[in-house]
């Protein structure tokens, strides 16, 4: 079972808008993940803390958090009850067909959302 729910509320394919809950039993710093979007996010119940090399950010309601493309952070729960939160994804704009990945021959990497808190392997 997930410890994530994820209700998407606008796709545009610029933007993504998605409400996401996260039942917070990682209490530990989770393992180091990275985005291939921008985020921003816009916690509007709980806490967690978002951990980018020295700095620690709280997030909690009536804030936001820049979770910036391919930087590298982790994500602890240092309260019970988990959080929620309104996901802002901001995607590149599409490259002509002679820039994309499948037209070079390059593999195409998955996306990691950054709420994946506490995957497994």
């Amino acid at each position: 079972m997930s410890q994530f729910t994820v209700q998407p509320l606008l796709d545009t394919g610029t933007v993504r808008v998605r409400d996401v809950v996260c039942g917070g039993q990682c209490r530990h710093r989770s393992d180091e993940e990275c985005t291939s979007a921008t985020h921003l996010v816009f916690p509007y119940r709980g806490v967690f803390v978002r951990h980018v090399g020295r700095s620690d950010a709280v997030a909690e309601a009536n804030q936001l958090l820049f979770f910036n493309e391919a930087e590298a952070y982790q994500i602890s729960h240092p309260v019970a009850g988990g959080d929620a939160c309104l996901d802002l994804v901001i995607e590149d704009a599409p490259a002509p067909p002679w820039r994309s990945a499948a037209f070079a021959g390059a593999s195409i990497r998955a996306r990691r959302p950054w709420w994946r808190c506490c995957a497994t392997a």
